[in-house]
């Protein structure tokens, strides 16, 4: 089963995900829910390089064990902007997931953490 794990700060943004795992759900290159949620992951990654830079996150991708961590930080330092896309973002890896969730429910669990502190997030 993938576990999409995600954090808030304080303030309520969501500062963090993590996606581990494997789903079950095919073989190894034939599998759909982990493809879909290894391209969700990606394309955010992806954006927020784009749009902010590596400088105001950081990620991990560890393919064979089936893990993909991003976490947001230096938030304060964004222009209001690039504050905003950078919740739109990671909102919409929330909504993404969910998504997934919903169709893919014997192999996706979607949970929150325990808020984090502003001053170790950043976001």
């Amino acid at each position: 089963m993938i576990s999409a794990l995600f954090a808030k700060d304080p303030r309520g943004f969501i500062c963090s995900f993590e996606f581990s795992g494997h789903s079950g759900y095919a073989e190894a290159g034939q599998d759909i829910v982990c493809a879909g949620m290894s391209t969700l992951a990606q394309s955010i990654i992806g954006s927020l390089d784009e749009l902010l830079g590596e400088a105001f996150f950081s990620y991990e991708i560890d393919a064979d064990n089936g893990l993909i961590r991003c976490r947001l930080c230096h938030y304060e330092k964004l222009s209001r902007e690039e504050q905003i896309q950078a919740k739109t973002l990671m909102f919409a890896a929330y909504i993404g997931a969910k998504q997934a969730e919903e169709a893919y429910s014997s192999y996706i669990k979607t949970r929150w953490l325990q808020a984090e502190a502003a001053e170790d997030t950043e976001a």
